[in-house]
């Protein structure tokens, strides 16, 4: 096959696939991931970073599905759906300051909810079975692992670890404060070394829930600062979050000791030559003589010259993964319509007409919600007042 030319038969069974990735081909298909900075600190689970920080569509969603793919059996996923639910158990005025008797339960539930979590999923694998009466402090926590999932266990902690504070009773309340680091000595001696052990813990997708009020902020400022307690307390258990970047920048507003966390992130920073790359692995993956990823797909597919439709899409996109992915997949889907062999300038204007209409009116939405939301804090103020 000449290096610049597709055939119309190929161009036209080319796709580009979902630009959310929990739709995407990358769910089974791991060839099409392409090999980031921060899927190489994803990989690192003795020593990297736990915090994994994005704007929308930059593909944290995609990092979790590459390693559940590399790590089928070391890799469980949550999805914590509390964040709008933190009036409850959240008083405003204190619990934001870390260091305080509420802030540090809700540090300490966290920890102790997602320890639970994977001695669960052990168990669920055949790794683990409960000794009935040896007085270990993982049998003393069996029902709270068996008989609750994930957010009902931690509100059910939540509601136990608050009471001691409101009660008084500062004893029972320093025993449940400690209680996660005894679990997670007996979850390392448990773990004894054993790769096959190692539990790598995802938590994703937590603006599904989110209500961008200061309480919900607290709730993930407490699960950060846990997931950095975890791995400070046992090798056997590896966390991992992903978050928006609007998000993180609230959470450090509010955290008097984000320092601590911001030597834990990782920014999910896309180049050209990363994006051209996305791009060039899903044109080559239906084709039989396949092309080089060094900017030759590009040149197949597309009739502009190279370098300035890349700038055109990049930059117009921002450099989000997901935009790339929209714009093109348009674009060619324009150009396939028009049975031709490659990308063409009008078929980009045409495209970028189309995603531009699509983006303002997701733009209109996203206001009217931060309108919507301007408008509840405005009204507490003013009841408060």
């Amino acid at each position: 096959m000449p290096t610049n030319l597709v055939s119309k038969q190929m161009f036209g069974k080319a796709k580009l696939g979902q630009s959310f990735a929990e739709h995407d081909l990358i769910r089974t298909n791991s060839k099409l991931f392409v090999e980031t900075p921060a899927i190489r600190a994803a990989q690192d689970l003795a020593e990297g970073k736990p915090f994994f920080i994005g704007r929308r569509g930059t593909g944290k969603t995609a990092i979790t599905f590459f390693l559940r793919n590399k790590y089928p059996k070391n890799t469980l996923l949550l999805i914590p759906k509390l964040l709008s639910s933190a009036d409850a158990f959240i008083s405003f005025d204190g619990d934001q300051r870390v260091r305080q008797k509420p802030f540090n339960t809700l540090v300490s539930c966290f920890v102790r909810a997602i320890l639970d979590e994977a001695v669960l999923e052990w168990k669920r694998q055949g790794l683990f079975s409960f000794r009935s009466a040896d007085g270990s402090e993982l049998t003393k926590e069996r029902n709270l692992i068996e008989d609750y999932e994930f957010d009902l266990r931690l509100l059910h902690l939540i509601e136990k670890g608050f009471d001691y504070i409101n009660s008084g009773n500062a004893k029972e309340w320093l025993k449940f404060r400690n209680r996660p680091e005894k679990i997670a000595a007996e979850i390392t001696k448990e773990y004894a070394d054993q790769s096959r052990m190692r539990q790598i813990v995802l938590i994703d997708r937590l603006d599904d829930e989110w209500d961008e009020s200061d309480k919900a902020v607290v709730l993930v400022m407490a699960l950060l600062h846990a997931c950095n307690e975890i791995r400070a307390i046992t090798p056997a258990v590896r966390p991992m979050v992903f978050l928006r970047e609007n998000v993180f920048d609230r959470v450090r507003k509010l955290d008097s000791e984000f320092s601590r966390l911001e030597t834990s992130l990782v920014s999910l920073d896309w180049t050209r030559e990363l994006l051209r790359e996305l791009i060039e692995r899903r044109l080559n993956d239906g084709l039989i003589s396949k092309f080089s990823l060094d900017g030759s797909t590009w040149r197949a597919f597309f009739a502009e010259d190279s370098s300035s439709s890349q700038n055109r899409v990049f930059s117009y996109c921002q450099y989000r993964p997901r935009d790339v992915l929209l714009y093109v997949s348009t674009a060619l889907g324009i150009a396939q319509s028009h049975q031709q062999n490659q990308i063409e300038g009008k078929d980009l204007d045409e495209a970028q007409k189309s995603f531009s209409e699509n983006r303002l009116k997701e733009l209109a939405d996203e206001y009217a919600d931060n309108r919507s939301e301007e408008r509840r804090v405005g009204k507490e103020c003013r009841s408060r007042w």
